[in-house]
């Protein structure tokens, strides 16, 4: 079995995962019409689709990304988990705005840019979702 297919195998087992934790979510219709399933199944369609796809043609000439780009992917995805974990701890403007900052960093940004970017992207997010939205948000220590 090729390395593509491989990882055609781990796509489908983590897109079946997905849909089968999104059938357990419970909320009333008339809190949420979408309700909380949509992401993950839409999560799960997407990477059984990304898995039958590479299982069907699994692009034996790929090149794989440099190992420069491979540490870059990587450190987006551990600041990425690390967001999730302070998040309720920060609440989403300072969460947000060091997620953002440490991105802009990884990718030659300086660390005041970064925060200064940081800290206007997320406020306008937070008054897009929490204003125009009417989503709650964690606040945080200061909320």
């Amino acid at each position: 079995m090729s390395d593509a297919r491989r990882w055609a195998v781990a796509l489908g087992a983590l897109g079946a995962g997905a849909g089968l934790a999104a059938l357990g979510f419970r909320v009333a219709f008339v809190t949420d019409p979408l309700g909380p399933r949509a992401f993950p199944w839409l999560a799960s369609a997407l990477l059984l689709g990304a898995a039958v796809g590479l299982a069907r043609h699994p692009g034996d000439d790929a090149v794989w990304p440099a190992p420069d780009a491979r540490r870059r992917l990587a450190a987006v995805v551990v600041a990425l988990l690390a967001w999730s974990f302070v998040l309720p701890l920060l609440g989403f403007v300072a969460a947000t705005t060091l997620l953002l900052a440490a991105l802009g960093r990884l990718f030659g940004s300086g660390w005041v840019r970064g925060l200064g970017a940081g800290l206007a992207v997320s406020g306008v997010l937070y008054l897009l979702f929490a204003w125009g939205l009417g989503l709650s948000l964690p606040a945080g220590p200061w909320g």
